[in-house]
């Protein structure tokens, strides 16, 4: 009854695969032996097995172990004189090809024809041209030069010789490559003759090649010239393998890192996150800057507004400063050996900043970031196209910017140019930024195609400088240095983007973009610049790395200062540009000193402020000359800090003066230097901050309190108790006690103020004179840190301003005398170009035209020492005074009187 139930039921599903299993395992069980009973008979014999009775199965698995035999047999290698000749030339005829995105390399029909069958090819194959199809875009990335040449002939800076040899050939939809920029799919580009193309790579797209080693990798034998890198198993989203990656990091001991400033990533308080090597270059932009200040200030003018640095600056000079420093300058305050060396002038300054960035230089790339505590070098241009999104994209796109700007000061290096479309300027730099000055090296352009056009113009001179010098160019090849890119990439622009940048990969041409960039690479950084996350090909070198960052201040901050010392400014340009006096040539009436223009007393009362404060009550009366009240007998100590430091004893027993300077360590004279400087007192805050600027945070007035004890307990043990201390303090404000101690650069305030406030000429010229005679040197100038720059220059310019004044009270009566004066500011500040001009000037009004040749062969040679040359006016001044004679210039200055 059950059996006729079931079948007489619909047939289920179960039922039915159930009956096939049971009649098909045994089928297929019987197919398996007689399978493996046909292999063995096919081994056994070399003939095609005799045909046994056994069935359809039987038939069946004797031709499939025939054709497999067959298949192998086939494959064999045919002897290698073997040829098939090909004669049709695969350009004569149109060839239509297909080819599915992201499938591999396409091999077209002309390509086939080109092919040996069996492994060798005839010489008239050889001589028969290669061809290659363009792709359609994949994943919105398009095929270009650069991606055909790699992926064909090994290496995708070859694809000059690409473009030189289908330039102007027709194609196939009727249009001519005719820009480099500019393929379409389905193009069919001639091949170099004689090429060695790679084996087409049919591993997943985008896949990266093993990474060049670093520099103490240890060498391993090279592939040979024609083999490609060996591909790597994770895909890219790149779109097509690198030919090698674009990073290097280094490793190693650098030279001028002592042992606690070895790190070459610096956080600075202003929140930025920089490079040692970029710590370097701005300080030789510093010094550069502070140069051409010196050659540039008009004596008179009372400008002070630009001794003042950004906090950002004076950050990196003290980093810079502390991975330079000796081994003796670490010690601390027990050591009593006094610091006798002259301070860093600016040149000197220069040279060693320019000599540690280029320590610091990589092999290859520019170091832009820390991974695992070593530098991070990075190859821009080999990536074609670094995307940075995350929010901490904007501080890395500025940290490259400056580093980019700032390669002018790094010696045997590249000329780095930076173009920056405007919105992006806007975006990084403020809404100002198209109104500010920017440095000669970076160009701010309307829009992102305006900045393509420059790029696109610059790629093809490169690439035909390249072609004429070499046949396989290389980023280095054309000497043209590095051309950036920061921009934010827009669909509409995508596409000739793409080209620009890999094409010009192998040329120096480079792009960083704010935004996802899947041609090249893009990474995710957070604020702080760590990298979170990155594309496929990117994720070994960067993940996990800090990228160096900048707020938007400091940025704007380094761009003034880099503004400001660009190297490749033309000497004309310098002309004038401070005081607005520029004329376009000389003329007679430059016989009269006009740069020594002294301010009117009256309006320089009212106008101009006390750089260091002056107390009233120490001051003596207007035309008394000072030394005649500064002299009490009843203080002990006399302190001079006009040159060298100096602390004098005045033994009231013996009437004698013992210099006691010897007895002092160098912080010590450090803190007299600048409590001098501050007469009134300064804050224990501040006096800390200038003097022991990397002091700890949770402790930071130790060593200032450790050196006040030990400078009292030196000061009992030279003065034989006389003297306990010479600092007096209320709370936390400290000072120099005024009945103990005798300063001169007060009495050098004090003359100074003196002539600006007289109001009779005669006390006036007295007043300063006296002034004048009291200034033996620069500020403490055996003191050489960054706090005390700032005022140094200060009291210099408050000093010339002073023989300014002198000199236009005596030019008319007295020339002789105001030439004199001129020599004194001369040596006072010899680089100050303005002193030249008039001593030139009064030189020729006095007969002296042979003098003035020589006036100006000493201003070439001293701004020789400094990089620098005379100002286009000034040659012309200096030609027109030796061109008029002695008499004509006496005339002329006769008449102008």
């Amino acid at each position: 009854m059950e059996t006729e139930t079931t079948f007489l039921v619909p047939m289920s599903t179960t039922f039915l695969l159930n009956t096939l299993a049971c009649v098909l395992w045994p089928v297929w069980g019987f197919f398996v032996v007689d399978v493996l009973r046909v292999a063995l008979d096919a081994a056994r014999e070399a003939t095609w097995p005799a045909v046994r009775p056994g069935g359809p199965v039987h038939a069946l698995a004797a031709v499939l172990v025939g054709t497999i035999v067959v298949s192998l047999l086939a494959n064999r290698s045919a002897p290698s004189g073997m040829t098939i000749p090909v004669r049709a030339r695969a350009d004569q005829f149109p060839v239509a090809t297909a080819n599915g995105a992201g499938l591999g390399p396409t091999l077209d029909v002309s390509e086939r024809l080109t092919q040996p069958l069996f492994g060798h090819v005839s010489a008239d194959q050889r001589s028969t041209p290669r061809t290659v199809t363009v792709r359609p875009p994949h994943y919105g990335i398009h095929d270009s030069l650069w991606r055909v040449a790699d992926r064909t002939l090994g290496d995708g800076g070859r694809w000059p010789e690409i473009y030189a040899l289908n330039c102007g050939r027709p194609q196939p939809d009727g249009d001519a490559l005719t820009n480099p920029d500019l393929i379409r799919p389905g193009w069919i580009l001639r091949l170099p003759d004689g090429a060695s193309p790679s084996v087409p790579d049919h591993h997943a797209p985008g896949a990266p090649r093993t990474p060049k080693p670093s520099p103490s990798a240890s060498p391993s034998p090279s592939p040979s010239a024609g083999s490609p890198s060996p591909p790597s198993a994770s895909p890219s989203s790149s779109g097509e393998p690198s030919s090698s990656a674009p990073w290097v990091s280094s490793h190693g001991p650098r030279p001028h890192e002592p042992d606690g400033h070895g790190e070459p990533g610096i956080s600075l308080p202003t929140g930025a996150y920089v490079g040692l090597g970029l710590a370097a270059l701005i300080t030789a932009a510093l010094a550069t800057v502070r140069l051409r200040r010196r050659v540039r200030y008009q004596p008179g003018s009372g400008r002070r507004e630009d001794l003042t640095i950004a906090p950002v600056v004076r950050a990196l000079r003290m980093a810079h400063d502390q991975a330079t420093r000796g081994p003796d300058d670490g010690a601390d305050d027990e050591d009593t050996t006094p610091d006798t060396s002259s301070p860093v002038p600016e040149v000197t300054l220069r040279t060693e900043a320019e000599q540690l960035a280029k320590s610091l230089t990589p092999p290859e790339g520019r170091v832009i970031g820390t991974k695992e505590g070593q530098a991070l070098a990075w190859e821009l241009a080999r990536t074609r196209g670094l995307g940075l999104v995350g929010p901490g994209a904007l501080d890395a796109v500025r940290a490259l910017l400056i580093a980019a700007v700032a390669e002018q000061h790094r010696p045997t290096t590249r000329r780095v140019d930076v173009v920056v479309p405007a919105s992006d300027a806007r975006m990084l730099l403020g809404e100002d930024a198209t109104e500010r000055r920017s440095p000669s090296r970076l160009q701010v352009v309307d829009d992102l195609d305006a900045a393509l056009d420059i790029l696109e113009a610059e790629l093809l001179t490169r690439t035909r400088n390249a072609t004429e010098d070499e046949p396989t160019p290389t980023a280095g090849s054309t000497g043209a240095g590095e051309l950036v890119l920061l921009a934010s990439p827009t669909p509409q622009t995508e596409r000739r983007l793409q080209s620009v940048l890999d094409n010009g990969s192998s040329l120096g041409l480079a792009g960083v973009l704010v935004g996802q960039w899947r041609p090249g690479g893009t990474v995710r950084v957070r604020s702080d610049g760590t990298v979170t996350a990155t594309s496929p090909s990117l994720k070994d070198p960067l993940t996990g790395a800090r990228l160096f960052t900048l707020p938007v201040t400091d940025t704007r901050a380094l761009l003034d200062l880099l503004c400001d010392s660009r190297t490749a400014t033309p000497a004309e340009s310098r002309s004038g540009r401070e005081t607005g006096t520029h004329r376009p040539h000389a003329d007679l009436d430059d016989l009269e000193p006009v740069e020594f223009n002294g301010a009117h007393p009256e309006a320089d009362r009212e106008a101009r402020p006390q750089a260091h404060p002056v107390r009233h009550g120490s001051r003596p009366a207007a035309g008394v000359r000072t030394s005649e009240v500064e002299q009490p007998q009843d203080r002990s100590l006399r302190l001079a800090v006009l040159g060298p430091v100096h602390l004098t004893h005045h033994r009231s027993d013996s009437g004698e003066d013992l210099d006691i300077t010897d007895s002092l360590a160098p912080k010590q004279r450090e803190i007299l230097a600048y409590l001098a400087l501050h007469r009134d007192g300064a804050r224990r805050e501040a006096l800390t901050a200038a003097i022991w600027p990397d002091a700890p945070s949770e402790r930071p007035y130790n060593s200032f309190h450790a050196t006040l004890s030990q400078l009292r307990r030196a000061l009992r043990t030279a003065t034989d108790d006389d003297v306990n201390d010479l600092v007096v303090h209320h709370d936390v404000h400290y000072a120099l006690d005024p009945d103990q101690v005798v300063v001169d650069f007060w009495d050098l305030q004090n003359a100074l103020h003196d002539g600006r406030a007289a109001e009779s000429d005669q006390y006036r010229q007295t007043a300063l004179e006296q002034g004048i005679e009291l200034f033996t040197g620069d500020l403490a100038e055996d003191v050489t840190s960054e706090w005390l720059e700032a005022p140094r220059e200060a009291l210099r310019r408050d000093v010339l301003d002073a023989l300014g004044t002198l000199i236009r009270s005596r030019i008319r009566t007295e020339p002789q005398r105001a030439l004199t004066l001129l020599e004194r500011a001369r040596t006072l500040d010899r680089y100050n170009e303005a002193i030249y001009r008039d001593i030139g000037r009064i030189q020729a009004r006095l007969g002296e035209n042979t003098e003035v040749s020589r006036t100006l062969s000493l201003l070439s040679a001293t701004l020789a020492e400094v990089d620098e040359e005379p100002a286009r006016e000034t040659m012309a001044l200096f030609e027109f005074l030796q061109r008029h004679g002695p008499a004509e210039s006496r005339s002329r200055g006769r008449t102008a009187s």
